[in-house]
């Protein structure tokens, strides 16, 4: 069994997940953006539950951008546990 490291940075105006060997090899990587809402000058909002689902969507991602990856994704409200959309069938092969 191989194991590996997930890095996840929630940024400003996305949620970046990285996954690495232990040796420190890049092995998938995935981005989701999200929006900054300018509400009046000077001052700016976001909205936690797009942000929520970036994380989850970004780590579901990740391993989706591997060679010869296959998974289905799928995000749910974590107040209800409800899904938000339908899953996503992902399948990416290596040329």
């Amino acid at each position: 069994m191989s194991h590996f490291m997930l890095g996840v940075d929630i940024g400003t105006t996305s949620t970046k997940t990285v996954v690495f060997t232990l040796d420190g090899q890049v092995v998938a990587q995935h981005a989701v953006e999200y929006p900054v809402l300018c509400t009046e000058p000077g001052m700016s909002e976001q909205d936690p539950l797009q942000m929520f689902d970036a994380v989850l969507g970004s780590i579901a991602g990740a391993p989706a951008s591997g060679p010869n990856a296959s998974r289905t994704s799928s995000t749910a409200r974590p107040s209800t546990a409800a899904p938000v959309r339908p899953s996503i069938r992902c399948r990416r092969c290596a040329s």
